[in-house]
């Protein structure tokens, strides 16, 4: 293998895993964009080891799992804010995927489809999908997967446990705790 081989291989790696952290961002965003349509609050964003809280800025925090990605925490007020909010990731992915795939075929249109750009580009559109349809349609992400979280804001049991959580989730933000958040 030559030396330009191993050097494309790691170049995508990187890319891949760049393209990934900002189809986590898209994701998180809209979770963060559904709530706020549907009358919920942003509390904050994490991705990875970097948190947002709206209105206090950014703060680094400790050591996160690769399988985390990221996490958007809302104060949604009924069952339809918080089943549209956890479904908003997943539109999202699909948006920010269609949108990706628009400029893909103009690239192509330009000629420009087989260069480093275009590259980055088929990675961006496939991290979007798969985040899309992981977040939407599998249940072995858990109970704490997007798709499963919707479906499940119909028992009225679970929306109470879910703004349990959202109260805890308040009270971490306003006292500080934020080695909790990580």
């Amino acid at each position: 293998m030559s030396g330009k081989c191993v050097f494309l291989y790691l170049a995508g790696g990187v890319l891949a895993v760049g393209n990934y952290r900002i189809a986590a961002l898209i994701h998180e965003g809209g979770h963060a964009l559904f709530g706020w349509l549907f009358g919920g609050v942003c509390l904050w964003i994490r991705l990875g080891t970097i948190l947002w809280v709206p209105g206090g800025g950014f703060v680094r925090g400790g050591r996160r799992k690769l399988s985390s990605a990221g996490e958007c925490v809302l104060l949604c007020p009924d069952k339809k804010s918080l089943r549209w909010a956890a479904y908003g990731g997943g539109f999202a992915n699909l948006f920010s995927a269609l949108i990706a795939s628009v400029f893909f075929i103009w690239l192509g249109k330009r000629g420009r489809i087989f260069c480093h750009f275009g590259l980055g580009v088929i990675l961006f559109i496939i991290c979007s999908l798969l985040m899309a349809f992981l977040s939407l349609f599998f249940r072995w992400g858990g109970e704490k997967n997007d798709g499963v979280l919707a479906k499940r804001c119909r028992e009225e049991e679970f929306c109470r446990r879910m703004q349990r959580d959202q109260q805890r989730d308040l009270l971490r933000l306003e006292y500080g705790l934020l080695e909790e958040m990580f």
